[in-house]
């Protein structure tokens, strides 16, 4: 009896569950009625793409993103419409940015990719020819895993001449040093060694900044290379590293140590 009414209990609290879910203001559901109200308006096109990306930043800020996802087809089906009948249209940047954004969030590879390959047809101009949407999405790259996605997506930015954000090179420093975190102690120094040079080149270079979580960051990979206080602490005063000391920094040697 017992037994039984715990079940009935979860069985309540689970159907209360999904149906406090998908009431909710972020469901997707409520993104897609939101979605649909948006290009239902009497606004430019753009204006009403511009009014879709938002709510999907929204809706991906919260954590949301297979209702980021939702906002963002729909718009992709609302454009392709408004072509058929001889709209020039283009794709919103920030709406794209955020799709893929939501698509690494969803480990779903494949459509990352493929988005990625009709950037350029769908904004009829590389997705390098602004630094942020493309800094963005290799900021997800990082946070799914995806290396090679990032150092691709570094070197379109480096081609066009312009340069990822401070916040997408401290996404792929940290991808290193998480990706190799429980490996052997060598899988551990490769990792360490390959985050140092990212954040000796943003220090070098200037473009763009180290800030605080760069510098955090490259403590945390000195750290795996040194095993006491005076090592460490050399070792971030050297000239090629120079690491400032902060709170931060301060904070990251004592977890590495």
């Amino acid at each position: 009896a017992a037994m039984s009414a715990a079940r009935s209990a979860l069985e309540a609290l689970a159907v209360d569950g999904r149906s406090s879910l998908a009431s909710s203001p972020l469901s997707v559901a409520a993104a897609r009625a939101a979605a649909k109200r948006a290009l239902a308006g009497g606004e430019p096109r753009a204006e009403r793409l511009s009014q879709l990306a938002a709510l999907a930043e929204r809706t991906l800020a919260a954590e949301r993103p297979l209702s980021a996802w939702a906002v963002f087809e729909m718009g992709a089906a609302r454009l392709s419409r408004w072509r058929a009948v001889g709209c020039e249209e283009r794709m919103s940047r920030p709406l794209l940015a955020t799709a893929l954004r939501s698509l690494a969030a969803q480990r779903r590879r494949h459509d990352f990719e493929r988005w990625i390959g009709r950037a350029e047809e769908e904004l009829g101009e590389p997705l390098s020819a602004e630094s942020e949407p493309l800094s963005s999405a290799m900021c997800a790259a990082c946070e799914a895993g995806w290396e090679q996605h990032a150092l691709a997506m570094n070197a379109s930015l480096a081609d066009a001449g312009r340069a990822p954000s401070t916040a997408a090179l401290n996404a792929l420093m940290a991808m290193r040093l998480d990706a190799s975190a429980d490996g052997d102690d060598e899988q551990r120094q490769r990792g360490a060694t390959s985050a140092l040079d990212v954040f000796i080149r943003m220090r070098v270079s200037r473009v763009p900044p180290p800030d605080r979580d760069s510098a955090a960051l490259a403590t945390a990979a000195a750290g795996r290379r040194k095993e006491t206080w005076s090592g460490l602490r050399n070792l971030l005063r050297r000239p090629w590293l120079r690491v400032p000391w902060n709170e931060a920094t301060g904070s990251a040697a004592i977890c590495a140590l």
